[in-house]
């Protein structure tokens, strides 16, 4: 089993009012990895689009915010790959 800390499942399930640990076999915690890289792989597409269209005004916050979910996502593959049995 794979456990989250509060605040990592409250960055991944949208920001609960009241977080708890997240408790998921090897199987969910890698499709949730694997969901959570996809969004931000998504995301960073349309970012660099909006700034491309000239569209976004403040895109250093954007991409410290994508960046910030790319080291929890690297922190995240880290402590499963470390919880192998």
């Amino acid at each position: 089993m794979f456990t989250l800390t509060p605040t990592q499942a409250r960055a991944i399930t949208r920001f609960s009012d009241q977080p708890q640990a997240l408790t998921l076999d090897r199987a969910e915690a890698k499709a949730l990895l694997a969901r959570m890289g996809q969004v931000i792989d998504r995301a960073a597409n349309a970012l660099d689009t909006t700034l491309f269209l000239g569209e976004i005004a403040d895109a250093d916050y954007d991409r410290n915010i994508l960046k910030s979910m790319r080291g929890l996502e690297a922190r995240l593959i880290n402590a499963l790959d470390r919880s192998k049995s």
